[in-house]
């Protein structure tokens, strides 16, 4: 293994990881809001409520992945735009490189 693929390795499995710390981090955050306005300090939980917060936090983290996987899909979009852009740019100059020594 190269140098490159290896670094593409690390920043691929770092991307994952922040990814991944986004995820938990918004769906603790929504379940504890659910918490909250539940009022969190009753004296018995039932197993509706269970079922109530794990139904909760399954939507929650369903939206949050699709709105992840909208991000990712936008993001690959830009970056072949940027590269599509920068291929005709590099072409351009080359043309007028090659017209310019002829």
């Amino acid at each position: 293994m190269n140098i490159c693929s290896r670094n593409n390795t690390k920043s691929v499995q770092t991307l994952h990881m922040q990814d991944s710390m986004i995820t938990t981090s918004s769906a603790t955050v929504g379940g504890l809001t659910k918490a909250f306005v539940l009022g969190f300090s009753q004296p018995t939980i039932t197993i509706a409520q269970v079922l109530e917060v794990s139904i909760y936090a399954a939507i929650s983290a369903t939206i949050g992945y699709t709105i992840k996987l909208i991000f990712d899909f936008l993001k690959a979009k830009i970056r072949k735009t940027k590269l599509k852009n920068k291929r005709k740019s590099d072409e351009i100059v080359n043309e007028n490189t090659n017209e310019t020594n002829s």
